[in-house]
């Protein structure tokens, strides 16, 4: 195994001899040699003294080398430790120059237990570790990386501070700055001691009464008088801190219903907050609640599994209202704290789309019942318009596919949401809300028209008509093409219902201005742009040019015929039996029906 090698140990030299020159300076109470000159200029006056006095850089820290890595070059160091020493001693080599510590903050350390050069080493290490995380500390102890860290610098300061050899560096410009950062740090002290005195003897009373101890008065003192000037300001700090900090000693004793995590963990920072601990006692509750989130995550991930099963139970059961509320249920678990109207009908909209193109009446139902809880919890007009015109969608396509008796009440109650959204929506303020909503009305009322025989299926054929006609009123073909195009296949529909029903020239009439509607829509619906939309205008353009050529047995019609026959082609490429089965089978059906009409007049 080969040796160690330490770059790390050059920029340490000069640290390490900085630091020594400092040591010398006369600082009385205590305070520590920690007036730092600077990093890159404390390397650089290092370089300059050693070719002023003719000494070999390299050498020393060679030297020094050789004394830090008694304890880490050992035979029985595994090669993954030896690893992350070499990448702790690059990064060190990066980043030493920049991590020194301020003239201010070594020299008001006097309230610190531990002695130079260790105390240097501490902070040294944490600057590193704002720079790279290898050298944080862990929460289970000390990380390899950091321990070396430490131990090297502390190691190479006493090596310069204790070595003859290093005379020669502490020159007196290094001692002159080391004294001026002193004094001007000596002054500073000396105006925060006195505010720290004062505040102490007026709090004393309180402190005493609450039965705080010495060790934490006295750390709340001085981080509030670091950061406030005010004595006034800084007896009312303190003043508010003592409270705080009885209010947590209680809190803890007293405990919670939440559980022995959160207690332990009060317990835990009342204790480090009675010795003046305070960060201690931050990360105790800050490590609590990490935790409790964690549990939190998995009590969620528990739920969303429970819902599932929920779901799938729901379906064996064919429970349409119970699947709806552990939809619900998911959804105010993934949009805590609430669940938005728009993540609501979006998730009706998608129950809906399976339900319609796979033809699964279980899944429509759902949208039916999502629907009428966003009218329940819509927080305003618009909502409520909006998720009563999906609820009519919804209640139409269950309409169309349930025969009898019982459709024709789906479609009343479809007829009756319709109308109730248009309502809400006006022409002037929504006019694409108001257009959408005269055409699920008028969808409505061409099925209902559909299924009534006589005058009155005409009459409400010719209803669906006027209110095609009137979003047109408010849209165009170059503003809202989608809508417009949308607008031209459904009036396309109710025309074509129209004229299957007149006979005689009438009827043909109506089935002409039928196709025309659909050529227009095809103008905007696209193969490309909208494939389901431009796929569902062939298949019904393919019904309205079957009925034309049915009734012309001229060449002429057997002629449109074919392009029925073609135009039920083209809606097959979109509408494929894996992905819309329920219309590939309607247009299948349709095809086939085509190609009999015309293998007749063949």
């Amino acid at each position: 195994m080969a040796s160690l090698t330490l770059k790390c140990l050059e920029p340490l030299t000069a640290v390490g001899c900085g630091l020594a020159a400092l040591s010398m300076s006369a600082l009385d109470g205590g305070l520590l040699a920690g007036a730092v000159v600077g990093g890159v200029g404390l390397i650089a006056r290092f370089k300059e003294h050693c070719r002023k006095h003719g000494l070999d850089e390299p050498a020393l820290a060679q030297k020094m080398q050789m004394a830090v890595l008694r304890r880490w070059d050992t035979i029985d160091q595994t090669q993954s430790d030896r690893d992350i020493i070499v990448e702790a001693d690059a990064a060190m080599s990066r980043h030493l120059a920049d991590c020194m510590l301020d003239r201010a903050e070594l020299a008001a350390s006097s309230v610190a237990t531990e002695a130079y050069p260790a105390r240097a080493a501490r902070l040294v290490a944490d600057r590193l570790a704002a720079r790279d995380p290898m050298f944080a500390e862990g929460e289970s102890g000390i990380p390899l990386a950091r321990r070396f860290a430490m131990t090297v610098i502390e190691d190479a300061l006493n090596e310069a501070k204790n070595d003859p050899a290093y005379a020669a560096l502490l020159t007196l410009d290094l001692v002159i700055a080391g004294n001026a950062a002193h004094a001007v740090t000596h002054d500073a002290l000396a105006a925060q001691d006195a505010i720290l005195q004062q505040i102490l003897a007026a709090v004393q009373p309180q402190a005493t009464a609450k039965q705080v101890t010495d060790a934490a008065l006295i750390e709340l003192a001085r981080r509030i008088t670091e950061k406030v000037d005010d004595p006034n300001q800084a007896l009312a700090e303190l003043s508010r801190a003592i409270n705080e900090l009885v209010a947590l000693r209680e809190a803890a004793a007293r405990g919670t219903n939440f559980g022995d995590l959160i207690d332990e963990a009060l317990r835990r920072a009342a204790a480090h907050n009675e010795v003046g601990a305070f960060d201690k006692g931050a990360e105790e509750i800050a490590r609590a609640f990490a935790q409790m989130q964690e549990e939190d995550e998995a009590r969620k991930q528990a739920k969303l599994t429970l819902i599932e099963r929920g779901i799938e139970q729901g379906r064996l059961a064919f429970d349409a209202e119970a699947i709806a509320r552990w939809v619900r249920e998911r959804l105010r678990i993934e949009h805590e704290p609430s669940v938005s109207i728009d993540a609501l009908l979006k998730e009706q909209e998608r129950w809906f789309a399976v339900g319609r193109d796979y033809a699964l009446p279980l899944d429509l139902e759902v949208s039916v019942n999502l629907a009428k809880a966003g009218i329940d919890c819509a927080p305003d007009l618009n909502s409520v318009g909006r998720a009563k015109n999906d609820l009519a969608v919804s209640l139409l396509t269950k309409g169309e596919r349930t025969q009898g008796h019982n459709g024709l009440i789906v479609l009343i109650d479809a007829l009756e949401n319709s109308r109730a959204a248009i309502e809400i929506f006006k022409p002037d303020s929504a006019p694409i809300s108001w257009a959408m909503s005269q055409n699920v009305l008028g969808n409505v009322l061409t099925k209902l028209g559909e299924r009534t025989k006589s005058e009155a299926g005409l009459a409400l054929l010719a209803e669906a008509v006027a209110a095609f006609n009137a979003a047109l009123t408010v849209i165009s073909r170059d503003k809202m093409p989608w809508v417009w195009a949308t607008t031209l296949h459904n009036l396309g529909a109710v025309f074509g219902a129209m004229g299957i029903r007149e006979g005689g020239e009438a009827g043909i009439q109506l089935l002409n201005q039928a196709e025309e509607s659909y050529r227009a829509a095809l103008t905007v619906r696209t193969a490309n742009s909208w494939p389901a939309d431009w796929a569902m205008t062939q298949n019904n353009l393919g019904v309205v040019l079957s009925n034309i050529g049915r009734r012309d047995w001229t060449e002429n019609g057997t002629k449109i015929i074919s392009e029925a026959i073609l135009a039920y082609r083209c809606s097959l490429q979109v509408r494929s039996y894996s992905e819309m089965p329920a219309d590939w089978a309607v247009t299948q059906n349709n095809l086939g029906t085509a190609l009999l009409d015309q293998s007749e007049r063949n």
